[in-house]
């Protein structure tokens, strides 16, 4: 939906509708201008929601006056999500790798090395 200005809006993080980091991940390249908001929004509803690709697909806008649903997803937009989501996990991944490692006793700062 467009913002209009005869709406009150209010800016909250991400994390307070998910906790999981893909989704503060998909955001952010959506604030960044590096992704189109459909494919982010099927890409966050896959994650958020559970909804499967399938269903995804499925999901139509009603039209009113006898006019046809029209897909709410393209195939493209499709696409471009599930390759979204991909990335994400990827990205979600390696940063749990390099992140420094706890021992038990010592806390992942107290686990960092000196320099």
């Amino acid at each position: 939906t467009t913002p209009r200005s005869s709406m009150n809006y209010t800016i909250v993080p991400p994390t307070k509708y998910s906790t999981d980091p893909r989704v503060n991940e998909i955001c952010k390249a959506v604030g960044n201008g590096k992704l189109d908001r459909q494919s982010a929004q099927a890409a966050a509803w896959n994650i958020c929601n559970k909804m499967s690709w399938d269903q995804l697909a499925n999901k139509s806008i009603h039209h009113l006056g006898g006019i046809p649903d029209s897909p709410y997803f393209t195939q493209e937009q499709l696409y471009r999500a599930q390759s979204i989501v991909a990335a994400v996990d990827e990205r979600v991944a390696e940063a749990k790798d390099n992140a420094p490692q706890a021992t038990p006793g010592r806390t992942a700062a107290s686990a960092a090395p000196v320099r």
